[in-house]
């Protein structure tokens, strides 16, 4: 994945609920938005050696973003999450 075009959303999703890790099941609405099935806020990540030979270079590539951004949450710890009752009624 090289691009994010529904990142905004998302995380608008993840501020709303409060989370700050996790995977998020989506599909798109006819208007463009997004649907939320579910936020998972324990994904299981594949070992590299579990990966399928055509995958591996992604998963590796994955796993070193992933690593970043856990590194730059232990050095800048994200603001306190915003309340449940300051969502807006439909996202």
């Amino acid at each position: 994945v090289e691009t994010a075009p529904f990142q905004h959303d998302i995380r608008r999703v993840f501020d709303i609920a409060g989370i700050s890790y996790g995977r998020i099941d989506f599909g798109l609405r006819p208007d463009g938005g997004i649907h939320v099935f579910e936020v998972n806020t324990n994904p299981r990540h594949p070992l590299l050696k579990e990966a399928h030979r055509a995958r591996k270079d992604i998963v590796f590539a994955v796993k070193q973003r992933l690593a970043a951004a856990f590194a730059a949450l232990v050095a800048k710890p994200p603001a306190a999450a915003p309340s449940l009752s300051d969502a807006p009624a439909a996202i």
